[in-house]
């Protein structure tokens, strides 16, 4: 496949969310496939990223003509989005830009890829999903597997007083912040509200 194992790594997290969003049948072939996918085998790695295309452009035109369903590409972005801030600024350099002050880099999860970043995002969607009752724990538990197969994160000590400051510089949140969870694998809802204790147990469970 020609590319660094760390950068597979990391393209896999989007293979994954498509999976989690749109088609289960990925993700018993991501799992027994780990070995392959990550030694770089151009077969398998065709295979679940043709996969993913289709199912992608099938979101796209289905968005044409109902609108909205794109949004559920956004599977995990909300808390990836945040997570890159903290990386990037570390958590005191967050609350200083959040606070107009000028921003050390400190990040306690520095240096992490966006695919990386995206998986534990699904990771935390998948608990706040569970948190609101919507996501049985064995799916949960599902996503932990898959993303710890091809050797995601799945763990992360961000607490929501980390992440909120972040939040808080993104325009798009400014009415409020708002989540693609899902109701079960290949059942995504976007535009959620959250009570702020149900994120803050969901990112307890991420530590």
């Amino acid at each position: 496949a020609g590319l660094p194992e760390a950068e597979l790594r990391s393209g896999m997290a989007e293979v994954a969310k498509y999976g989690f969003i749109a088609d289960p049948t990925l993700l018993p072939l991501i799992e027994e496939n780990a070995p392959s996918i990550s030694a770089g085998d151009p077969d398998i790695l065709q295979e679940i990223v043709g996969r993913s295309v289709r199912v992608k452009a099938g979101i796209v035109a289905a968005d044409e003509r109902e609108g909205g369903v794109r949004a559920h590409l956004n599977y995990g972005h909300t808390f990836a989005h945040a997570i890159e801030q903290v990386a990037g600024l570390g958590v005191a350099g967050v609350a200083g830009v959040a606070g107009g002050e000028e921003a050390p880099l400190d990040g306690r999860v520095a240096g992490v890829r966006h695919g990386e970043a995206v998986a534990l995002g699904m990771m935390s969607a998948a608990y706040l999903s569970a948190e609101l009752g919507r996501l049985e724990a064995e799916a949960v538990e599902t996503h932990r597997r898959v993303l710890d197969a091809v050797g995601l994160p799945v763990k992360a000590p961000l607490g929501i007083d980390e992440l909120e400051p972040a939040w808080g510089l993104d325009k798009k949140y400014r009415q409020g912040v708002r989540f693609v969870l899902l109701n079960e694998i290949g059942v995504p809802e976007a535009g959620v509200e959250a009570p702020r204790e149900a994120v803050a147990r969901a990112l307890e469970r991420m530590s």
